[in-house]
């Protein structure tokens, strides 16, 4: 199950905290180069201030320094043992784990860089990534998902010169219930299924491809949201 972190304060109610990963890349997870986001599309980072408005962001040191600044009307963290940044909505911990601490809000979410998203990981209850419909020059990349940890079940496409989906990634747990597979006639959890799976089609077992039309059966099937 994800991890959920409360904080008790005399007086005051527990705080539960979800943790979640918010974070752009392109089809190779490439997320920047040379400290730099690789593209420019107006509007892509709409659903980060939606998500992220009135919540606490934490930052790894370099990802911040990139910024530059405290982000407004949000909680700033960043995570670093070697500078220390301060000032309104912001504060410097060395690591995770206290920056996790030291969050007061309900969602807590980590924007960076790779390392953090990687130490993340395991604690995360969601993934909001913004996947990038093209293949830009990177040096930095996002972490690639455990395989069986993480359903797919949202996603919102916008067209433009450079096309992106906002996709939501949900934390699978054993409370799920398991669906009769239409292309196996068996029954599997949701994360297995194929349309939920963060795969590309080459990676898709042979055993999934056996019938002609397996991409229409996929579209189709009622389960391929969860």
């Amino acid at each position: 199950l994800y991890h959920l972190f409360s904080d008790h304060d005399a007086g005051d109610a527990a705080v539960m905290k979800h943790i979640a990963l918010i974070a752009a890349c392109d089809r190779s997870r490439a997320i920047g180069k040379n400290g730099k986001i690789p593209w420019n599309i107006a509007g892509e980072q709409q659903r980060f201030r939606q998500l992220t408005t009135g919540q606490t962001v934490i930052f790894g040191r370099r990802t911040y320094e990139e910024i530059g600044h405290p982000l407004p009307c949000r909680e700033t963290i960043v995570v670093s043992a070697s500078r220390q940044f301060s000032g309104s909505h912001l504060q410097t911990v060395p690591t995770l784990a206290e920056a996790l601490a030291a969050a007061k809000t309900e969602w807590v979410f980590i924007g960076g860089g790779a390392r953090l998203y990687a130490e993340a990981m395991p604690l995360a209850e969601m993934l909001y990534l913004t996947e990038i419909d093209g293949f830009f020059q990177g040096d930095v990349f996002f972490p690639p998902l455990p395989a069986g940890q993480f359903a797919r079940i949202a996603e919102e496409r916008h067209d433009g010169e450079i096309p992106y989906v906002y996709v939501t990634y949900r934390r699978y747990t054993k409370k799920w219930k398991k669906v009769i597979c239409p292309l196996i006639n068996a029954p599997i959890n949701p994360v297995d299924c194929m349309e939920n799976q963060d795969l590309k089609e080459e990676s898709i077992p042979e055993k999934f491809k056996e019938k002609e039309n397996w991409k229409n059966i996929c579209e189709n099937c009622k389960y391929q949201s969860h």
